[in-house]
């Protein structure tokens, strides 16, 4: 295969992985907003550290993928102009991880008891817009250094 058809495979790995992650960072604010706030069992908060760990893991791959790959990079020399975008990107892969990473730690150090879950939802809703972001603005610099549709 030629660099334009790897690229265009990573293309549809790519939306693929999105909508792996997009239902995942849902389903997660679905069972936090099916929570009671305010009781926090042991049980629950133990699910949200298994679940906001698994997502982290999940998350490092996908960046990992992303950064290794070079079809972003590929689609810069395509279309120059996307080169801004492209790097402000890749530098939000650590922030975002980061952000989670420490929403995952706050619950491991809490107590069910004191903990402020309605915070915590506000928390994790923010970063879920802030992921769903992140990716759709992947998808448009694939979009357009590739001159194809994706559609989400």
């Amino acid at each position: 295969m030629n660099a334009n058809e790897d690229c265009v495979a990573y293309a549809g790995h790519l939306q693929a992985e999105h909508r792996a992650l997009h239902r995942r960072l849902r389903d997660l604010q679905a069972e936090l907003n099916r929570a009671d706030t305010a009781t926090i069992s042991q049980p629950m908060l133990d699910r949200m550290i298994e679940t906001g760990e698994q997502l982290a893991r999940e998350l490092t791959v996908h960046f990992l993928e992303e950064d290794r790959d070079g079809c972003l990079e590929y689609a810069v020399s395509r279309v120059p102009a996307l080169a801004g975008e492209v790097t402000a990107l890749e530098t939000e892969h650590p922030a975002l991880l980061a952000e989670l990473r420490r929403m995952v730690e706050m619950l491991r150090n809490a107590r069910s008891d004191e903990l402020d879950f309605a915070d915590v939802k506000r928390q994790f809703d923010a970063f879920v817009v802030r992921m769903l972001a992140h990716e759709t603005r992947e998808t448009r610099v694939v979009e357009k250094g590739f001159n194809m549709s994706l559609d989400e």
